[in-house]
C-alpha cells in the first residue's frame, strides 16, 4: 500500500514561524529588560505601552 508522504517541513509553515518569531521576540525584550535592570514582566510593558499611547 503506497503512503502519501507530506513534503511540507514544519520550518516551512507559516504558523510555525509566527510562533517562532513571537518567541524570539519575547526572548529578546526579556534579555533586554534584564540587561538594563527594568523590573517588569513583558506583559506589564505591553500594557504601558497601549496605554501611553492612548
Amino acid at each position: 500500500m503506497d503512503r502519501i508522504h507530506n513534503t511540507t517541513s514544519i520550518e516551512n509553515a507559516t504558523a510555525y514561524r509566527i510562533h517562532h518569531t513571537a518567541r524570539l521576540l519575547r526572548y529578546s525584550l526579556n534579555q533586554f529588560f534584564q540587561n538594563y535592570g527594568v523590573e517588569i514582566s513583558l506583559e506589564q510593558w505591553f500594557i504601558l505601552f497601549k496605554l501611553f499611547a492612548k
